[in-house]
């Protein structure tokens, strides 16, 4: 099998790190896979906070057709984590749109849509979308004679650009098949390791979660590992300890501290393990480790801020989201609670209210919801 060195004309991995970094068009697309990998689709940093940036981002994707649509699923945040096309006449590929989103992370979706759509249709992906928690934020109406889009909820329009800077929908990424190739993993690790030196785990800790995820989201194995840091918050090495079975890497203090105890300057730790399964979600062993891991290290004086779970859905902070952890760096989680940004608001009028229709409930869950509605008669 090729590796991924000589599919870009290099001998190792610093060769092809400087390559990426120079920006040579040679790897240009190896570049946007791993934007696709990172979920950075769009720029993430730019909330669609109203209808002329949700206009300006919808304006570099290629316009709707008659029967296709284009979803941008965003967070809670209205930050884009997902982008593609979705034909509104078939039942599996809206199936297909929405898992897509999920697994995304997605919080709520807007809609844009060819002005000869079917509105049976578009009412009907509406109303799916509202039963099952992703908010419609706004629909945009794409007028192929007049080269411009309409935002249902602003009432206003907005004509495009001639010459469009288009980018790539995420549909295509069956395409992108380069962590498939050998040494992949080997470089992502090493990449994630170049890009993390010098972050700070308060300021940049979204950036460092983005770049953890590109570094181990593809492992086939649990890769277990730290990620240390100086007294000025700023990381200083990306340490990848051992790799265990497809399910599990059990967390050895012995090990974790023979490396740890030669840092020099290192004030703390953050430590990281990936789920090949894709979902983030801590086991009861991951929780009862982290926490012997915890009460045993604090009795060095060494930090230990966070414990992330890698996987493809993203990232996930046992600091910030598993509520019966016991870590008791209260300082560190209030920083980071300063520097998130706050939910941002759409600062356009609502689209109109549709009838919510199943509710979900511990018994009518999302896979039993998703077949029910899609079942349902659908106009073709």
């Amino acid at each position: 099998m090729t590796n991924l060195y000589k599919t870009f004309g290099c001998d190792t991995r610093e060769e092809l790190y400087e390559k990426m970094k120079l920006g040579v068009d040679e790897v240009r697309p190896l570049l946007e896979f791993l934007d696709y990998a990172k979920m950075s689709i769009m720029n993430k940093e730019k909330n669609i906070s109203s209808p002329i940036i949700l206009f300006e981002t919808v304006s570099k994707i290629t316009p709707p057709t008659k029967d296709s649509a284009r979803i941008i699923f965003v967070d809670t945040k209205n930050r884009p984590v997902h982008l593609c096309k979705m034909r509104l006449s078939q039942r599996a590929d809206i199936k297909r749109a929405i898992s897509e989103g999920l697994t995304a992370g997605a919080a709520n979706l807007f809609i844009a849509t060819h002005e000869d759509s079917k509105d049976s249709r578009i009412d009907n992906f509406v109303e799916l979308s509202e039963s099952i928690r992703l908010r419609v934020v706004d629909r945009l109406t794409y007028s192929q004679s007049k080269e411009e889009y309409t935002s249902l909820g602003a009432r206003d329009s907005y004509q495009l650009d001639e010459n469009p800077e288009i980018i790539k929908e995420t549909q295509n990424k069956d395409n992108m098949t380069y962590n498939q190739l050998d040494k992949f993993n080997e470089y992502a690790e090493f990449f994630a390791r170049q890009e993390l030196k010098g972050l700070n785990i308060i300021e940049d800790v979204e950036l460092i979660k983005e770049k953890m995820k590109l570094g181990f989201q593809f492992e086939q194995q649990e890769v277990l590992g730290y990620l240390s840091y100086d007294q000025d918050n700023n990381v200083i090495n990306l340490n990848p300890q051992f790799k265990g079975g497809v399910n599990s890497s059990i967390i050895d203090p012995r090990i974790i501290l023979k490396d740890l105890l030669r840092e020099e300057n290192m004030k703390g730790f953050i430590l990281f393990h990936n789920h090949p399964s894709g979902k983030t979600t801590p086991s009861r062993e991951d929780m009862m480790s982290t926490q012997a891991l915890y009460e045993g290290i604090k009795r060095l004086n060494i930090e230990m801020a966070d414990h992330f779970i890698i996987a493809k859905e993203g990232v996930l902070s046992f600091v910030e989201e598993v509520e019966t952890n016991s870590f008791s760096n209260i300082e560190y989680l209030d920083k980071i609670a300063e520097v998130k940004e706050p939910i941002i608001e759409y600062r356009g009028q609502a689209t109109e209210k549709v009838e919510v229709k199943p509710e979900l409930s511990p018994q009518n869950d999302l896979k039993t919801v998703l077949s029910e509605l899609m079942e349902q008669d659908y106009e073709t």
